[in-house]
């Protein structure tokens, strides 16, 4: 359907070109199109605690990986937090089944909590197109 024609169905009888165009372009609250996505969960240092062994703890707080990691966690780097993990297991100082663990809680993931349920589109948008302009609604009405 092209915007023409599509200006053309929306149109009430006895409705002016400005009071169309104004109709149209006037945004209104719709069902949100787009499903809610999720987004990986912030990273829970009590839970992430939890699964290491005390002597793990105390070598990875004593190494200068553990900043490395904070500071990843403070910017949400889930690479590089990945990476810092694994170098933890090749110095020794965590073990495999630690880093199944923390690689299994670090991949948890939440509904993406800026996803809002109803967004604000004008008719025109939510159908596929650009604003529309009181010409184009005369060469509607004048085509009918």
């Amino acid at each position: 359907m092209t915007k023409l024609e599509w200006i053309k169905s929306e149109l009430f009888a006895g409705e002016t070109a400005n009071a169309a165009t104004s109709r149209l372009n006037t945004p209104i609250t719709v069902d949100n199109p787009e499903k809610q996505t999720s987004i990986p969960a912030p990273i829970d240092l009590v839970e992430i605690r939890s699964l290491v062994t005390d002597k793990e703890a105390f070598d990875v707080l004593e190494s200068r990986t553990w900043d490395r990691i904070i500071d990843a966690i403070k910017i949400g780097d889930f690479a590089a937090i990945q990476s810092h993990v694994k170098a933890l297991y090749a110095g020794n100082l965590i073990s495999l089944a630690t880093v199944n663990k923390l690689t299994t809680a670090m991949a948890k993931t939440i509904p993406d909590p800026n996803w809002q349920s109803s967004i604000q589109t004008t008719p025109a948008h939510a159908a596929g197109f650009d604003d529309v302009m009181v010409h184009e609604v005369q060469e509607a009405i004048d085509g009918i």
